[in-house]
């Protein structure tokens, strides 16, 4: 299923200001939107010397709720295997 072009931006909206608040925190950005066999990893950085694999997700409205619980198994797996194969 194709994105909207205003889901993109807003998307990408919310990865810029993701790498600059990690860039703050001290992380080395490595890579953005990292494409592989089991989907896009949105950043790959480096804290100092671990390498950090950040899914970003970005709203448009406040969500009421705890917002670890918004990253599904199904995205958390996928990181598992994107792993395996760098």
């Amino acid at each position: 299923m194709q994105k909207s072009p205003q889901k993109i931006k807003i998307g990408t909206l919310g990865e810029d200001i993701a790498c600059v608040f990690l860039s703050h925190k001290g992380y080395q950005i490595l890579q953005r939107n990292f494409k592989a066999r089991y989907g896009e990893l949105d950043i790959i950085a480096l804290d100092g010397k671990a390498l950090v694999f950040i899914e970003v997700k970005t709203r448009q409205i406040y969500y009421l709720g705890h917002q670890r619980k918004r990253l599904l198994h199904a995205n958390f797996m996928n990181l598992f295997k994107q792993r395996s194969i760098m």
